[in-house]
């Protein structure tokens, strides 16, 4: 045996099944990516997030992480609310 080795079978198309799960996908990268889609809509369903996500991004992401990545974008947009008329009304007590 010198090393040598030969191919039985070689196939020019691979068959496996592609990855897609990513985990470097935080809530906040999505949040930032999809703000103004959740906002135009907060009542998007979160399998519609999901399939936006899989299709633009090419990634899955599981239904709790879509849930909260709407949750952090409408808390973001309360914040931003609260901000903007809070010079208006003065505090109550």
């Amino acid at each position: 045996n010198n090393g040598d080795f030969q191919v039985k079978v070689l196939r020019e198309k691979h068959k496996c099944n592609p990855q897609w799960k990513v985990q470097k996908a935080s809530t906040t990268f999505l949040a930032n990516i999809y703000k103004e889609l959740i906002a135009v809509n907060p009542f998007f369903k979160l399998n519609y997030i999901q399939s936006v996500v899989k299709a633009e991004l090419g990634i899955n992401i599981n239904i709790n992480k879509a849930r909260r990545t709407k949750l952090k974008v409408i808390k973001e947009m309360e914040i931003d609310v609260i901000k903007e008329l809070a010079p208006r009304f003065p505090p109550l007590f």
